[in-house]
């Protein structure tokens, strides 16, 4: 059925070349043949014709156009059209072609209707193709596939690397607070030994100095010493104590570590006296 529309649309063609010559006096567009040139187009679409019912569809366009250089009949172009709409899937050239036939002087009215339905539905494939090229390929069914479990089992929560991230995050900084911590308290304790060690050496001056003077050596290098002393452990319980408080807060501060995903199942349960439904988690 196909092969007897397509001769016949060809056989229309050359028809419609010999029209020109009657109509050559009316139209300023029709060129007028000799019979040479008549014969010359008749064969060329023949060959076209042949050419496309062997499938050389590119060479049956050359053909085609060949005789169009010659005859200048619309029909030609349509035809054209027609081969790279369906055939070669050639959009651009298509819709190309159906414009030039649509722009010719005296077209075909039914063609112009079927030659403007191709340049919409060509459009909107163009535009739909370009939809699917921004929104990018499609998902694999087997990504989706996790996702779909974890729903379907109704589990929610951190993924496992997740919540180990955040136990190792809540491990170091409880570590760095304890070994502060440390230091502080450390520091606490040796200006208690200063502060000791101060007294030791005032105690010592004071029994043999009176007010600013001493009556020994000994009494003025003891004197110093417990000022040295004195000054040391006051600088020392400071920075302990601030060193103290930094390790609490950095302990207590820590980030807490993310909870182990709750899991909630549920299954519906038919028995002989009725039915229910089973929900069982784990969180």
């Amino acid at each position: 059925m196909s092969r007897t529309r397509h001769r016949v649309a060809c056989l229309a063609t050359i028809a419609s070349l010999t029209l020109c010559f009657a109509a050559a006096s009316e139209s300023a567009s029709a060129q007028q043949l000799e019979p040479q040139q008549q014969q010359q187009v008749e064969q060329l679409a023949n060959q076209a014709y042949e050419l496309h019912q062997q499938g050389k569809f590119a060479e049956s366009i050359a053909i085609y156009l060949k005789a169009y250089e010659i005859s200048k009949a619309a029909d030609v172009l349509f035809n054209v059209a027609t081969i790279y709409d369906r055939k070669l899937h050639e959009r651009e050239l298509a819709a190309d072609y159906y414009r030039r036939y649509i722009r010719t002087p005296d077209p075909n009215p039914e063609l112009v209707r079927r030659a403007t339905e191709r340049l919409t539905a060509l459009k909107k494939e163009a535009e739909e193709e370009n939809a699917r090229r921004l929104a990018g390929p499609p998902l694999a069914a087997g990504a989706a596939a996790p996702a779909t479990a974890a729903a379907k089992h109704g589990t929610t929560g951190p993924t496992p690397e997740e919540r180990e991230e955040s136990q190792r995050a809540s491990r170091t900084w409880r570590t760095a607070g304890i070994i502060v911590g440390a230091t502080g308290v450390a520091g606490v304790l040796a200006s208690l030994a200063l502060g000791l060690a101060a007294k030791t050496d005032n105690d010592a001056a004071n029994r043999v100095c009176d007010g600013s003077s001493c009556r020994t050596q000994s009494g003025v290098d003891d004197a110093s010493l417990a000022g040295t002393f004195a000054t040391a452990s006051t600088v020392t319980f400071i920075a302990g104590a601030a060193l103290t408080a930094a390790g609490i807060t950095m302990f207590f501060a820590a980030p807490k570590p993310l909870p182990s995903a709750a899991q909630l199942t549920i299954a519906p349960q038919v028995g002989t006296t009725g039915g229910g439904v089973t929900v069982a988690g784990s969180f």
